[in-house]
């Protein structure tokens, strides 16, 4: 890359209430990770905020999942056509 800096990419699944879900930390920047969680259509909700440290990211996801629940993850409002 040409910062020098390997990009990094790092996922758990989860399984929560019948859905599964992919946390994601990508890294953009030496201590600056992403943090998106993907539900099964592909569909992925993206924070803002950056992370520090892959298990910062990790960790806010995972606890984003169990704070709203995985419903939260999985709504098709706005992505119906990727239910044909």
């Amino acid at each position: 890359m040409g910062n020098g800096i390997e990009k990094k990419v790092f996922q758990l699944m989860v399984q929560v209430d019948g859905f599964e879900l992919k946390v994601i930390a990508q890294q953009l920047r030496d201590q600056e990770w992403q943090l998106a969680v993907q539900n099964e259509l592909g569909v992925n909700s993206v924070w803002l905020e950056t992370f520090s440290d892959v298990d910062q990211a990790i960790d806010a996801g995972i606890m984003a999942i169990e704070n709203e629940g995985a419903y939260a993850f999985c709504g098709v409002e706005g992505f119906e056509y990727l239910l044909n």
